[in-house]
């Protein structure tokens, strides 16, 4: 199993709740003050304007130094059991902070993130699921062992019979469809495809990705096409992870960090 930290930034609006906000016309001081001091029920809505990748795909880039490196088409399949995509076994990231900012007088507001992700191999995974089904089955002895060998090894051809029955076709939702039956395998069942057109802009110590998310959900029969920003810090992470840089020079540098964001990243409009 590979861990990968991540630090990006990611931009859109903050959403409250209103059903969680106090009326400021028959609210009392107390609860204003409870309104302050809560935390807030909100979500960070990510979706962009095209105008504004416009902006920063033909001025921002060349000012901040990032190059073009690639396009990528993904596409991340949902299943009841597992997060996989066409070529990984990806496991959902683990977030260790995560810092919603509301940004005043401007047109977008900023997340900051620092994350985990962990990519699984073929072999990962079976061994993996094959220590869930031991700590399920507690009899022991080898023939359960080897009982155990095979069930994983039908796990894992029924998530290759899903992959291996889906057919590319850029008319629908979500980009994929699969045959009628062919939807699940097994235990399996899709119930959901996020097709990503990915372009990357990198630097030595920044990478930019421009993302059109086309997501569609099987069990709600609905999706949605969204255009998303996403910046990361890779210079910080490595600094990090060395552990030779001293905290100093890594606060310096995520601070220029921050400036070049509100610099660039924030409004529609320089």
């Amino acid at each position: 199993m590979e861990e990968k930290p991540k630090m990006c930034a990611r931009f859109g609006n903050i959403l409250f709740d209103e059903n969680n906000l106090p009326s400021l016309e028959s609210a009392t001081e107390r609860q204003v003050a409870e309104s302050v001091l809560k935390p807030l029920r909100r979500c960070f809505n990510t979706p962009v304007p095209a105008a504004y990748v416009e902006k920063i795909v033909h001025e921002v880039v060349p000012k901040i130094g990032v190059d073009f490196v690639e396009c990528k088409d993904i596409y991340n399949v949902k299943s009841l059991i597992l997060n996989m995509n066409i070529f990984l076994v990806v496991l959902d990231q683990v977030r260790h902070m995560v810092a919603d900012i509301v940004c005043f007088d401007e047109d977008l507001d900023l997340r900051l993130a620092l994350y985990t992700r962990s990519t699984l191999s073929a072999l990962s995974v079976k061994s993996s699921s094959l220590e869930m089904l031991r700590k399920k089955n507690s009899r022991p002895g080898l023939a359960n062992e080897f009982h155990d060998e095979t069930e994983i090894d039908d796990e894992m051809n029924n998530i290759r019979i899903l992959i291996n029955s889906a057919i590319p076709d850029p008319k629908v939702k979500g980009g994929l469809i699969w045959p009628m039956g062919k939807s699940y395998s097994g235990n399996y069942t899709v119930v959901g495809v996020w097709h990503h057109e990915l372009k990357s802009y990198k630097s030595p110590s920044l990478k930019l990705k421009v993302i059109n998310v086309d997501r569609f959900r099987f069990k709600t029969g609905t999706g949605v096409a969204t255009i998303e920003i996403n910046l990361k810090f890779r210079r910080i992470v490595s600094e990090i992870q060395d552990g030779e840089t001293d905290t100093d020079s890594i606060n310096n540098g995520f601070k220029d960090n921050l400036r070049l964001i509100w610099d660039h990243f924030l409004s529609w409009e320089d």
